[in-house]
């Protein structure tokens, strides 16, 4: 995960009395975060590999922008944020208060997978649970499963009450059915002249409509949808690079790697040992991920 900004934090440590590989893979809880931000700051997050943030307002009003959403937290609310939603903007609609919990392992999205598949990432009243979780972990040194045992519990509760993200705003029909056609057949997709095509406009106006009111090019959307996609393929370990560059649409392993690269900073291979060493004395400098 990368944190960019200047403001300071409060970090909540977890001190674990002996290192559980096998259970920390399963379900662990890497960081908490607590910090304010004042009204129009903003601050930036990339999650990595097999991570997941809760972000939870105690008070305040935040909006959060990613690739692949847009969404409002007001006081009380949660909000799922995986790895798939690239670098995530938060920016203060009035001064906040704001807990984010990052889980890692491979549990947690097996209790949320059809959550998350339905876009139910928003729990309405979910700071209770983070509070309460945060309550049940001891202040002194703790094992790993006790832990494991509270973030379990946590993600029940979440799981039961997540509801659907509306978006912030109704996009024009020719933008919502480019969008839609993007979701959904992004690996077939030619290029932005072939979108066009289908929502039955001009390159030139669709590409206007959309950066006016997504914020980016049609293009561009398209290829971090991609590399989102991409990034997730990845951490199954048993595809090749070649088949996961046909999986997203790209015309060859080659030119995978090449726009990898582009937008990631390292490539495909470099990322993936990346994610699994999460190693203190990696030599990879934080940096080159940012987008």
């Amino acid at each position: 995960m990368n944190w960019f900004s200047n403001a300071a934090d409060t970090i909540t440590p977890i001190h674990l009395k002996a290192h559980d590989a096998e259970i920390e893979q399963l379900l662990h809880i890497a960081e908490i975060r607590k910090f304010t931000l004042k009204k129009s700051q903003t601050r930036l997050l990339e999650l990595f590999g097999d991570e997941l943030a809760l972000v939870g307002m105690l008070q305040g009003s935040l909006s959060i922008q990613t690739t692949q959403l847009n969404a409002t937290l007001t006081s009380g609310s949660v909000l799922a944020l995986t790895t798939f939603h690239g670098v995530c903007e938060f920016t203060a609609d009035k001064d906040c208060s704001i807990t984010v919990v990052i889980f890692t392992g491979k549990l947690w999205y097996e209790v949320l997978r059809q959550r998350l598949e339905d876009q139910k990432l928003l729990i309405p009243n979910g700071i209770q649970f983070i509070q309460l979780f945060l309550s049940m972990l001891p202040n002194t040194e703790v094992d790993v499963s006790d832990i494991s045992v509270c973030a379990y519990q946590l993600l029940l509760s979440l799981r039961k009450n997540a509801q659907t993200v509306h978006p912030q705003q109704q996009y024009p029909l020719i933008v919502e059915a480019a969008l839609n056609i993007i979701t959904e057949e992004y690996p077939f997709l030619e290029g932005v002249p072939d979108l066009a095509e289908r929502v039955e406009v001009s390159v030139g106006y669709l590409t206007r409509l959309f950066q006016k009111f997504v914020g980016v090019s049609p293009g561009r959307y398209l290829t971090q949808f991609r590399i989102a996609h991409a990034k997730q393929f990845l951490l199954e370990n048993e595809m090749s690079i070649s088949m996961i560059a046909d999986l997203c649409g790209f015309s060859s392993a080659n030119y995978f790697s090449k726009v990898f690269r582009q937008e990631v900073g390292i490539s495909p291979s470099d990322y993936l040992r990346f994610v699994n060493l999460k190693s203190k004395n990696s030599n990879i400098p934080d940096d080159i991920f940012v987008l």
